[in-house]
């Protein structure tokens, strides 16, 4: 019988191993708090957020229109 740790998650009878950012995983559950499992397997933040010391945390970045261009962001 698998041990669930702090470092392990429960999820349909199977033990996941908890990742950071951009590690392999197979469900978001194993990915930090608003972090989610991609299609490449990776944990990445979603659009909308960035990773700041290796949590997702809400974008300052200004999203323009399709027909705009934005200039000068850093």
């Amino acid at each position: 019988m698998a041990t669930v740790t702090v470092h392990r998650i429960l999820l349909n009878n199977r033990c996941f191993k908890r990742v950071t950012l951009n590690e392999l995983c197979f469900i978001n559950e194993q990915c930090p708090n608003n972090a989610i499992c991609n299609y490449a397997a990776r944990c990445v933040c979603p659009v909308g957020m960035m990773a700041i010391n290796g949590h997702c945390q809400p974008s300052q970045i200004i999203y323009c229109k399709d027909v705009e261009v934005l200039v000068g962001y850093y």
